[in-house]
């Protein structure tokens, strides 16, 4: 997964700003408002939580931890890029999100 902040340019045609291509729009599933990172896959934004990207994945933890700037991902504006296609970024949040819905849900079963 590369990760990356900022403008971007994939041809002569694409438009960007402050890190979001011009025209994206937000996932319908995992653009959440009390969501507190946004990231922008292809032409998706999708706002999700901080803790679960973290708490499975080593790079995005490194990313919340090393200090990196407080307004990276904080808007639609700033998210953060990653080369992945919207569709392979919405399944590995399905995974992640499933794993949290699938603890809750066994803790509720006890």
């Amino acid at each position: 997964m590369d990760l990356r902040k900022g403008a971007r340019t994939e041809g002569p045609d694409s438009s960007t700003k402050a890190g979001v291509i011009l025209g994206a729009a937000r996932d319908g599933d995992y653009y959440f408002d009390h969501g507190d990172f946004v990231i922008c896959a292809e032409n998706t934004l999708f706002r999700v939580h901080k803790f679960i990207l973290s708490r499975d994945s080593s790079i995005f933890m490194d990313m919340f931890v090393i200090g990196k700037s407080t307004e990276d991902g904080a808007t639609d504006e700033t998210s953060v890029l990653v080369s992945d296609t919207t569709e392979a970024f919405r399944a590995l949040l399905w995974v992640l999100y499933s794993l949290l819905f699938l603890y809750y849900t066994v803790l509720d079963m006890n």
